[in-house]
């Protein structure tokens, strides 16, 4: 695992932070960020509203490009997790029941309890657990799992092998 620490400051300089970024082969595995104050003291922050912050353009604009793909990330971790509790047959199983369903759910859930692997899933990729109250980790861990469902779990998992 390779760690990649980056040192940023708000725009009118007033907050200083570290962002430490650990991955490994490309594949973003957490992200942290810890706020510095001039005492000495640190504070865990949330990552991406401190990369919003300091990413802040000119006009109020946050910058548009990232460094990461939290959400491929994730959905990768999230196969590999149910990998790790179902056979390979049983994952080829949930893809194809998957393609059939109009519903927006998934077949994953007849076999296990998902959103438990998901959880794991998302504390390993962000290094928190998920906040039932966040609308953003709400929103990453559905799009992770709706890219991870239309890649197919079976083949998206051994691509992380």
């Amino acid at each position: 695992m390779t760690t990649l620490i980056l040192t940023l400051r708000s725009p009118d300089d007033a907050r200083a932070f570290e962002v430490l970024v650990h991955f490994e082969d490309r594949l973003v595995l957490s992200e942290t960020a810890i706020e510095l104050y001039p005492d000495g003291r640190r504070e865990w922050r949330d990552t991406r509203a401190v990369l919003l912050l300091v990413g802040r353009k000119a006009g109020g604009r946050p910058m548009t490009a990232t460094t990461t793909d939290t959400v491929d990330a994730l959905a990768r971790a999230f196969a590999v997790g149910l990998r790790n509790q179902l056979s390979e047959k049983v994952l080829a199983e949930i893809d194809e029941e998957n393609t059939g369903r109009c519903d927006g759910s998934c077949a994953s859930q007849d076999w296990l309890d998902a959103n438990e692997v998901m959880a794991d899933a998302f504390a390993a990729v962000t290094g928190h657990a998920p906040s039932p109250s966040s609308s953003e980790d709400c929103e990453l861990m559905n799009a992770a799992w709706g890219r991870a469902k239309a890649a197919g779990y079976a083949t998206l998992a051994e691509a992380r092998s």
